[in-house]
């Protein structure tokens, strides 16, 4: 085949290429414009007339956003025993976790209340955990113990093994779960939720967030007969 002939085939596949990357970049353009304003030109509540009265517009931040989450990072530990006639291993690890917990603005439990003139009461679901994650790499093995027969290679590996996919999860639960964290995320859910609803209301308004246990525990506490 002569340079020439190399020279043209090339030129060929060249502009064979050259459409459906110029097809490409017209299909990432449309769709980088349609994430923008799907994401950043919706009918913000920010806008809203001011006519409209403050349940009307607490309900149209609702309808914009759909959840509010809180993302909280904190540290697992996690321990595992194994012990047979060969010996004994002994493993603990420790983990930098991420917890990402969101507050459900489109359940039917959430109510607006606007019982006063410069009050509005927004009632929502608790926050929810939506989702762990852990990163591998980034775990630090803290103590291994190996007694009797047992190898570090052997018994020791499948031991780290077993307590980084099934003990590590299991304890990131409870983390998840514990009721100091769960306030911590109720208390920025609260704080989060308040500025964005007072951000479209006049600014003498006070927004009230209570989360719909709290409205269970208040109802039975009232309920309690007095000693």
């Amino acid at each position: 085949m002569s340079v020439q002939s190399i020279a043209k085939r090339a030129e060929r596949v060249g502009w064979d290429l050259t459409l459906p990357m110029v097809v490409i970049c017209v299909l990432a353009t449309a769709m980088g414009w349609w994430l923008y304003h799907a994401m950043y030109a919706a009918p913000l509540p920010a806008t809203l007339d001011e006519s409209e009265d403050a349940t009307f517009r607490v309900t149209r931040v609702l309808d914009v956003l759909k959840v509010v989450t809180q993302e909280v990072e904190t540290r697992v530990s996690a321990q595992r025993h194994h012990e047979n006639w060969r010996g004994r291993v002994e493993v603990e690890i420790e983990a930098p976790v991420k917890l990402l917990y969101g507050v459900d603005l489109t359940s039917d439990a959430v109510q607006v209340e606007t019982r006063t003139p410069g009050y509005v009461r927004v009632v929502v679901p608790e926050p929810r955990l939506l989702y762990h994650d852990f990163d591998p790499s980034r775990i630090v093995e803290k103590r291994m113990h190996i007694s009797g027969m047992r190898t570090r290679t052997g018994a020791g590996q499948t031991q780290l093994t077993l307590c980084i996919y099934e003990d590590l999860p299991r304890e990131i639960r409870k983390v998840a779960s514990s009721r100091k964290l769960l306030e911590q995320v109720r208390e920025q859910s609260r704080a989060q939720l308040r500025e964005l609803f007072q951000a479209v209301l006049p600014e003498d308004t006070w927004v009230e967030i209570r989360f719909k246990g709290e409205e269970a525990i208040r109802a039975g506490a009232a309920r309690q007969p007095e000693a």
